[in-house]
């Protein structure tokens, strides 16, 4: 499977890494070397995949996430972000914004594949529990579009605050250890 991919990250040699890994795959790899450029870029042509560093100036890779989540247009695409050996990286935060998981830098080739290829994949499938409108013949398309919308509106809302739940509960977990 091809797919466009906007990997951002400050660091050329990383940036470089991804294209020599996943180019030869079939994939087209654009770069972008602040948050600000990985936003500007996935507005105006939204890639298939985001990898986007957790230490990126201006927007970093989890302010970039939720962005894209609060966007109608750019909610339904998957980030991975990417996470330099000495960052911290938070699990909750990568979850409340919405990322589909994280890779490590330096990378090994098959670890990038294998990530990518996952991402790429669940963004294909319906999310586990997910809703399926099926309308009656006797609805008319701009009511199946209205009621779809509705839906989609409605577990977009509900995910983050289900994730804000899940993330004060770790830290009252954390807070009583």
């Amino acid at each position: 499977m091809s797919a466009a991919i906007l990997a951002a990250d400050r660091s050329r040699t990383v940036q470089h890494a991804i294209r020599l890994v996943l180019e030869p795959a079939g994939h087209l790899v654009r770069t972008a070397s602040t948050g600000d450029e990985a936003w500007q870029s996935v507005q105006q042509q939204p890639p298939d995949l985001v990898m986007a560093s957790t230490s990126l100036e201006s927007l970093n890779g989890y302010q970039l996430a939720e962005r894209m989540r609060k966007d109608p247009a750019l909610r339904h695409v998957p980030l991975l972000l990417l996470v330099g050996q000495s960052d911290p990286f938070d699990d909750a935060r990568a979850f409340a914004c919405g990322a589909v998981g994280h890779l490590e830098t330096p990378f090994f080739s098959d670890e990038l594949e294998q990530q990518v290829h996952e991402a790429l994949d669940a963004s294909s499938k319906p999310p586990e529990g997910h809703v399926h409108v099926v309308a009656a013949p006797s609805l008319s398309p701009e009511v199946e579009a209205a009621i779809r919308q509705a839906v989609e509106k409605v577990a977009w809302e509900v995910v983050p605050l289900i994730a804000e739940t899940f993330v004060a509960e770790m830290l009252k977990r954390k807070i009583h250890e």
